[in-house]
C-alpha cells in the first residue's frame, strides 16, 4: 500500500502529527478525542484498515483507578484558599504566604467568610507588592457569594429604610420604591468589598464568566492536589494537614503555566 504525505489533522482540539511517507505498513494506535465510529470515517481514506484505534475513554478506563469509597463518619473538613501567579507560582515571599489552610469546625478554625477572605486579598495585595514592585496585578475570582459581598456601609437597595421602622422587602416583586433605588447610578455602580479593597490599591479585578470552571486553571491546581492528598492523607486530621502542605510545594511554576495555557487555548 502507498501512504500519504506528511498530514497534519485537527481532531477536536488536538493534533495528530503523522509522517508516514517513509514508513513500513505495520499497526499503528492513533489516540483521539473522537468517538470510535466517527474517528474511522474520518481517517477511512488514507488509514491502513488493520489499524486499531483507541480513544481516550478507552484508555482512561483501562489505566484510571478507582477512588476507594471510604465509610462515611463524622469528622473535620479541611479549607485551603490561595492566590497563583504565573510568574513565581504559589503567592508568598520570605515573610508569608497569601495560602490560608483552615480547620473547618465551630471549636477549631472556625468557618471561612467574606472577612477571612478579605484579610487574606490585604495579604495576597502586601505580597504581590513586595514580590513585583511597580507592578499591576489582575486579580481574577470567580462568581462564589463571598467574592462578591458587599461591604457593611454599602449601598445596597434591599438594606434600606423607607422610613422609621420600615424597610425594603426584597422578596416583593412589586416593590417599586427598591426597584428605582437599586436602578440608580451610584447603586448600579456599587461594587463588593474585596474589588473595592483590590482597586484602591491600583490594581485590577476580574470575574470569569458564570458556570465556566474551565477557563479557571486554578480548579486544574486543586485537581491535582485532590488527587494526591486522596491517596496520601489516610484519612487522618494531621496526615491530611501535612501531605496538603506538601502537594502544593510539589506543583511546579511550569505545570501552573500549562495550566493557564491550557485554559486560554479552550
Amino acid at each position: 500500500m502507498s501512504w500519504p504525505p506528511f498530514t497534519k489533522h485537527q481532531i477536536g482540539s488536538k493534533y495528530i502529527n503523522l509522517n508516514l511517507s517513509s514508513m513500513e505498513a505495520q499497526t499503528w494506535f492513533l489516540v483521539s478525542t473522537l468517538p470510535k465510529s466517527q474517528l474511522k470515517q474520518l481517517m477511512s481514506k488514507w488509514v491502513d484498515p488493520e489499524c486499531k484505534i483507541r480513544t481516550f475513554s478507552d484508555l482512561n478506563n483501562r489505566s484510571r483507578k478507582r477512588a476507594t469509597i471510604m465509610k462515611k463518619e463524622f469528622g473535620s473538613a479541611v479549607h485551603v484558599s490561595n492566590f497563583l501567579t504565573e510568574t513565581i507560582g504559589p503567592l508568598k515571599d520570605e515573610q508569608e504566604e497569601a495560602c490560608v489552610m483552615m480547620v473547618l469546625d465551630a471549636n477549631r478554625d472556625g468557618y471561612w467568610d467574606s472577612k477571612k477572605l478579605l484579610e487574606q486579598v490585604v495579604q495576597a495585595v502586601d505580597i504581590f507588592e513586595r514580590t513585583h514592585p511597580k507592578c499591576v496585578s489582575v486579580f481574577v475570582f470567580d462568581n462564589a457569594t463571598s467574592h462578591k459581598a458587599f461591604a457593611e456601609d454599602a449601598l445596597v437597595a434591599s438594606k434600606m429604610n423607607l422610613g422609621p421602622g420600615r424597610s425594603a422587602d426584597p422578596n416583593v416583586i412589586d416593590c417599586c420604591t427598591c426597584w428605582l433605588i437599586s436602578n440608580q447610578t451610584d447603586f448600579l455602580e456599587q461594587c463588593g468589598q474585596i474589588q473595592q479593597e483590590i482597586e484602591s490599591c491600583r490594581h485590577k479585578v476580574l470575574f470569569y464568566p458564570k458556570f465556566h470552571p474551565e477557563i479557571n486553571h486554578i480548579e486544574m491546581y486543586w485537581g491535582m492536589a485532590k488527587r494526591y492528598t486522596q491517596s496520601h492523607c489516610e484519612y487522618s486530621l494531621s496526615k491530611t494537614r501535612k501531605t496538603i502542605c506538601e502537594d502544593l510545594d510539589s506543583i511546579s511554576v511550569e505545570q501552573i503555566c500549562s495550566f493557564a495555557k491550557l485554559c486560554i487555548d479552550e
